[in-house]
């Protein structure tokens, strides 16, 4: 009776101890989610402050030490992770809390190229129905050899992403001289910024003689990477005549 009193009393600390971990997590998670809403909430207010459009998306980047000093901000020792923000307008600008809002850009050109660590594993398999036939032929030396020549070797390759620098290339808005940034980046964040960030230009206002399926064709060209921002901007003005 007493060890099952006892067992009793261990479920229900064991019992109190899993309520509290759960209650301290639950606890955990809504401080983090009201830190997250009141940092929301003081980027949309400073955003509006600076004359920012109001619709914008942003991406965590993390910034080359030496290359802080190029966006006006304070040298570091570290590399800084820092908000890349896309406003509705198609700019982007870094977001820093401060009294004077960031210049903001048009980015022109991602230069990245993926890194791989190769990794193999591997083992040996041997089967002992070829060592057996080895022996039969040759005696206690053939079981030897014959054990040898059965072995496999089974390898597996994985190829594991290794972030790496790239370069992000932008043209101040209020003109200036362009400025590279290096950023650390892997496969996801280049395919962000690409497809969410990149400057595009806007195609011209279509006329009778523009065809669509030829400026559907230049934008396929366009996204592929087979045309820059340049030469995509050029045929579309060609091929609405505004071009010889």
């Amino acid at each position: 009776m007493g060890i099952i009193v006892a067992m009793s009393t261990v479920g229900v600390i064991a019992w109190l101890i899993i309520q509290q971990i759960s209650a301290d997590n639950q606890a955990e998670r809504l401080a983090v989610k009201k830190r997250r809403e009141a940092f929301w909430q003081t980027m949309q207010e400073n955003e509006a402050r600076w004359g920012y459009p109001a619709e914008f998306i942003w991406q965590v980047v993390q910034v080359a030490a030496d290359d802080l000093e190029k966006l006006g901000l304070t040298s570091r020792e570290e590399d800084a992770k820092l908000l890349l923000v896309r406003s509705s307008d198609g700019t982007v600008h870094f977001y820093v809390e401060s009294e004077t809002p960031q210049p903001q850009y048009q980015l022109m050109v991602i230069q990245y190229q993926g890194r791989y660590e190769h990794t193999t594993a591997g083992k040996i398999n041997g089967r002992t129905g070829s060592a057996m036939v080895g022996a039969a032929i040759a005696g206690n030396v053939g079981a030897t050899i014959g054990s040898a020549q059965a072995r496999e070797f089974e390898s597996t390759t994985t190829d594991t992403e290794i972030a790496s620098y790239g370069l992000l290339d932008l043209t101040p808005v209020a003109g200036g001289a362009p400025i590279a940034i290096s950023v650390l980046m892997d496969q996801a964040i280049y395919q962000t910024l690409y497809k969410d960030y990149l400057w595009r230009p806007e195609a011209p206002a279509a006329t009778a003689e523009l065809d669509p399926k030829l400026v559907a064709h230049l934008h396929a060209l366009h996204d592929q990477g087979l045309l820059n921002d340049q030469e995509f901007a050029e045929k579309l003005q060609v091929a609405a005549g505004l071009l010889l």
